[in-house]
């Protein structure tokens, strides 16, 4: 059977949350006659009863929070206080085992064209017409001009092949910027398509976040330029001096909270004003 309208779900399902959102975006590209190729590190059986073909890959090359100094990145999430601007980490940065996923899966596409899409969008609209779309990749715009969506986006096998260049986190690291950014410098130069309009014309999308399950509520951050610190715990902030423990009390209770070497080196905030 030679597999209709190809599409390669990308996932790293760790946990029951990440794979019921894989499980519905299956069905929802099932429902309208796509052949469902799954891309993971991770075999769960409901996924591999619900998709056509299933890709395994154990090994998932990330920089962890240890490594990010160690090759200048910056991968935080920004927020705004009244008073602070903070930047939180995150846990990885993943952008390369990503590609590698991708390559992956599109080792098994029979035709030239897939849709190549994170597990957590569903598919609520046609989208066949992108298949025979004369350019070799569409994508949908990024918040930038110079960035596009890679959760998202069709392309063909000789513009897939351009991956093949980049084979470790070390190549990774010559161009280190997000993926977004990455991949409009990769293909800028080629027969692609940017649409302008966004991904929810035709899916429901980006129902992760990431940024979510980061702790924002109750955490502390070093001030810039200072040897201070800032506490927050729900709507409360407190300043306190630098030190590699700090006590404080909770709803009348003491609590203790012992730092690892990297946490003030990562968590930073700066003062608004």
């Amino acid at each position: 059977m030679v597999e209709q309208h190809p599409v390669v779900i990308i996932g790293h399902t760790d946990d029951d949350y990440k794979k019921d959102l894989m499980i519905k975006s299956i069905e929802s590209f099932k429902e309208r006659g796509h052949w469902v190729i799954v891309s993971d590190h991770i075999f769960n059986k409901e996924v591999l009863n619900s998709c056509d073909q299933y890709v395994l890959s154990e090994d998932n090359p990330i920089w962890t929070k240890a490594d990010y100094l160690n090759v200048g990145l910056n991968h935080t999430s920004h927020k705004i206080t009244e008073k602070y601007h903070t930047y939180t980490p995150y846990g990885t940065f993943a952008a390369y085992s990503i590609i590698e996923l991708i390559k992956k899966g599109f080792e098994k596409v029979e035709g030239d064209k897939a849709l190549v899409v994170n597990y957590d969008f569903q598919l609520v609209n046609d989208i066949k017409f992108f298949y025979d779309e004369p350019q070799e990749a569409t994508f949908l715009k990024y918040s930038t001009h110079d960035a596009v969506y890679t959760s998202i986006f069709f392309m063909n096998k000789r513009l897939i092949s351009k991956l093949d260049h980049c084979n470790s986190l070390k190549d990774y690291a010559k161009n280190l910027k997000y993926l977004e950014w990455w991949f409009y410098d990769l293909y800028k130069d080629e027969n692609v398509k940017i649409l302008e309009q966004h991904h929810s014309k035709w899916f429901n999308g980006d129902l992760y976040y990431r940024s979510s399950h980061l702790n924002y509520d109750f955490n502390i951050w070093k001030i810039h330029g200072e040897d201070r610190v800032v506490l927050k715990y729900d709507n409360t902030f407190e300043e306190h001096p630098v030190q590699d423990s700090y006590s404080f009390t909770i709803n009348g209770k003491k609590v203790t909270y012992h730092l690892d070497n990297l946490h003030l080196r990562l968590h930073i905030a700066h003062r608004i004003g």
